[in-house]
């Protein structure tokens, strides 16, 4: 049985979040998502996914120059195979260049582990980025992680300009802490707001994420700023 990925967009750039910012990459951007999310950077409604075949894909991830990191973002890649696509990169024989070169990170809101325990039996060493939204079923979702059956590389939470849920907050940040995982606090910007990028993102770091560095000061909080979105890059 063929297998086939829904795809919004491939191209390279810079990554400017998280752990992995600075670092030259490859974004495999796929189409869909089981969230809507009013700041999401991926209108889902005004495109038409390209599809792709395993092969083709493995073709357009693999051309060289190989950068430094491999992104597979979304849109949620979890609704996607990519546990079977990371097993056929290695079969091409990218395994033996990304463990030399480069490395395979993944976006995803957390909601679906095991796509994720997939892709870590088909690559280890896989980096994994959460990006947990608000849901009002939120004991479960942090019950899952706290399974321990995947541990994420770093927590990413989108900030806003007010501060909600604060509940939210601390049920995320205890399982990061108990995990010794880094948190990634990132201003969510909207390019349709009247004010500009710059302006919401100072009043966001000034505002929200201060107040929340104060208050969790005992845990591993790190500032995550979207430069690529201030310089108009993808």
């Amino acid at each position: 049985m063929s297998i086939s990925f829904r795809v919004h967009e491939i191209f390279d750039s810079i990554q400017f979040e998280g752990m992995n910012c600075g670092k030259q990459a490859r974004f495999v951007r796929f189409y869909g998502c089981n969230l809507k999310c009013s700041f999401c950077d991926t209108d889902q409604k005004e495109i038409t996914p390209q599809s792709y075949t395993t092969e083709d894909l493995l073709k357009v991830i693999t051309v060289w120059p190989i950068p430094e990191l491999i992104v597979l973002t979304g849109g949620e890649p979890t609704l996607q195979p990519i546990g079977e696509l990371l097993r056929q990169l290695k079969n091409v024989g990218l395994g033996r260049s990304i463990g030399l070169n480069t490395s395979i990170a993944i976006e995803t809101n957390g909601k679906l582990i095991e796509p994720l325990k997939d892709a870590c039996a088909a690559w280890p060493q896989v980096h994994i980025t959460v990006s947990p939204k608000y849901d009002a079923r939120i004991f479960e979702a942090v019950a899952l992680w706290h399974k321990g059956s995947v541990v994420p590389s770093e927590f990413k939470f989108i900030i806003g300009p007010v501060l909600d849920f604060a509940y939210f907050y601390d049920q995320w940040f205890s399982l990061a802490n108990l995990l010794n995982v880094p948190i990634y606090l990132q201003p969510g910007m909207m390019p349709d707001s009247s004010n500009s990028l710059i302006d919401q993102m100072k009043h966001i770091v000034q505002g929200p994420i201060t107040e929340l560095f104060k208050k969790y000061s005992n845990m591993p909080l790190r500032l995550s700023l979207q430069g690529h979105k201030l310089m108009d890059m993808r």
